[in-house]
């Protein structure tokens, strides 16, 4: 998450994506573990506490932090790849 912050920038509103298919089977502890070194940026879930996608959050990002997946979402480049993620920013 240190390297999403360097690369953002305060008021980016930045989705997170990770493999996790449950909110309470690593999806929620990803986001709120976010949060802290992400302070300044708006913080979206793809996934609410009922397991249901919230594509409303995607619409309203412009920057997506993946964990550990390599989403392909039109629309989207990468920005930035390393060991345990990637960074994808809207390009339109």
């Amino acid at each position: 998450m240190l390297q999403v912050r360097a690369l953002t920038k305060p008021g980016d509103v930045i989705a997170i994506a990770a493999p996790f298919p449950k909110w309470d089977k690593g999806y929620a502890y990803l986001y709120t573990r976010s949060l802290y070194p992400l302070t300044g940026r708006e913080v979206v879930p793809l996934l609410d506490d009922h397991n249901r996608p919230r594509p409303n959050n995607l619409a309203r990002a412009n920057v997506i932090a993946a964990y550990r997946c390599e989403p392909q979402v039109p629309g989207f480049a990468i920005l930035w790849r390393g060991r345990d993620g990637m960074l994808l920013r809207r390009t339109r």
